[in-house]
């Protein structure tokens, strides 16, 4: 996507620049060299980009989910022909992240402060694996909301638990991700620019205080709002 992104102890992503590739090159054999966890790590960013915009995608990963965790070629050729021309679309009409692009943060929100609360500990979690945790807890916050229907939070539901991934983080100190949220990158002057999902394949954008963030943590247990 052109983005470069370097984490520090305060979180993720908080130093970087734009610098387009030359050549995208996805070679497909690298899959078959990687651990399963690895592989569920990618799922998480499939799925985030099927709720985005792509439904036939999330579909994919509902209804195929045994081919996939069996890593067939023709299935898995799919999710990155699908994910990839779905990010490129979106880059292509923001290559900076002053709009469109940050649709592409959905599940982030939540994923990014859990990972950075995790982080250099025995339970620490994946960056996909934090996106996926991320994602349904802001279709749930989305649905206790409005925005989008309960059916929504359970179809992403049913999607992880079919490909075997989290649905919940371990056990996580409130103090250590609110102090996550607060470096979170995505804050200007006290707004927090994010998706909101109305249905599978469908978001809007909009601005949020932090307060109301905070109530995205609200379906992870142990984790309220003040």
């Amino acid at each position: 996507g052109g983005k470069t992104g370097v984490n520090t102890a305060q979180g993720k992503n908080l130093v970087g620049a734009f610098y387009q590739p030359v050549l995208v090159f996805a070679a497909m054999g690298t899959l078959n060299t990687l651990d399963e966890r690895e592989i569920k790590s990618g799922l998480g960013e499939v799925l985030k980009h099927g709720v985005i915009g792509d439904a036939v995608l999330f579909d994919i990963c509902t209804e195929r989910a045994t081919a996939i965790l069996e890593r067939d070629g023709e299935t898995m050729v799919e999710l990155v022909h699908r994910s990839c021309r779905l990010k490129a679309d979106i880059v292509g009409r923001d290559e900076r992240e002053s709009g469109l692009r940050t649709v592409l943060n959905l599940g982030h929100t939540v994923g990014h402060a859990i990972e950075t609360a995790l982080a250099g500990g025995s339970e620490a979690m994946s960056h996909g694996e934090c996106v996926a945790v991320g994602l349904l807890a802001e279709a749930r916050w989305a649905a206790a909301r409005g925005d989008c229907t309960a059916e929504v939070p359970k179809q992403i539901h049913r999607s992880l638990t079919g490909l075997g991934m989290a649905v919940l983080p371990p056990p996580l100190p409130s103090e250590a991700v609110t102090a996550a949220l607060e470096f979170d990158k995505k804050f200007r002057h006290g707004k927090l620019r994010t998706a909101i999902i109305e249905a599978v394949g469908r978001v809007r954008l909009a601005d949020i205080d932090a307060i109301e963030a905070m109530k995205m943590f609200d379906s992870i247990s142990g984790l309220h709002h003040a």
